[in-house]
């Protein structure tokens, strides 16, 4: 039993140009982080850039001094955007596994 390297490199090629279109994909979709209820919103884009942040006016005319709503804030900020990227990994993983599984090499050369 020998391998054909013609498909085996014909499949590499594939592997190449599919996750390539994966990564551009990846990198040009939203993904949105929340955090407080969805008061405060992180819009990243696949490449981890922050597209916006959205805050909830409700959430800055509580009754609190400026130091408690400076850490309010603060801590729901970072939660939205921990959101989001934790969104932007298991997409990326996802696709990893569906290209993973695209992958067949066990054809025989068949000369």
């Amino acid at each position: 039993m020998s391998l054909n390297w013609d498909a085996i490199q014909k499949a590499s090629k594939d592997l190449e140009e599919n996750l390539k279109q994966a990564h551009q994909k990846l990198n040009s979709e939203e993904f949105t982080g929340e955090a407080g209820a969805g008061m405060v919103k992180v819009v990243m884009l696949g490449n981890f850039r922050v597209k916006s942040v959205t805050i909830d006016p409700e959430l800055l005319h509580d009754n609190r001094d400026d130091e408690a709503l400076h850490h309010l804030l603060s801590d729901l900020s970072a939660a939205a955007y921990n959101d989001a990227v934790s969104k932007i990994e298991e997409a990326a993983k996802s696709n990893m596994m569906d290209l993973a599984s695209q992958i067949d090499l066990s054809q025989e050369n068949k000369d």
